[in-house]
């Protein structure tokens, strides 16, 4: 992560990216490109799920504003969403795994869902 994290910095603020979305799951995508030793594919809205997301500042008070109106991931995306939409997702090397019902880094392994309820 250390290693591509300039590259992303680098790419977000050439492209003006809304977020960098750094688990590898199936979203729809607009596009896909190679940079600085990623490929990177170019998604379409909508984006469930909010695992690994790198955020610029600008959308952090719209966020923090809108957060818990509704689920977390929805309610991230909903906050920077806009006719200019950009989020990036590096394919490659995969960052991040998530700990949902598929691994990526075994997809063909389904795991129990764990779920936490407040007491």
């Amino acid at each position: 992560m250390a290693t591509v994290l300039p590259t992303l910095r680098e790419t977000g603020q050439r492209e003006s990216v809304d977020c960098c979305y750094l688990c590898n799951r199936k979203t729809s995508v607009s596009g896909q490109y190679r940079t600085g030793g990623m490929v990177i594919n170019r998604l379409a809205y909508p984006i469930d799920g909010s695992h690994g997301l790198l955020l610029p500042k600008r959308h952090l008070r719209l966020m923090l504003d809108a957060h818990w109106g509704q689920t977390a991931d929805r309610a991230i995306f909903a906050a920077i969403h806009s006719k200019a939409w950009n989020v990036l997702q590096v394919i490659e090397p995969v960052l991040v795994e998530h700990l949902g019902e598929y691994s990526t880094y075994d997809p063909d392994y389904r795991r129990q869902l764990e779920i936490n309820y407040a007491n």
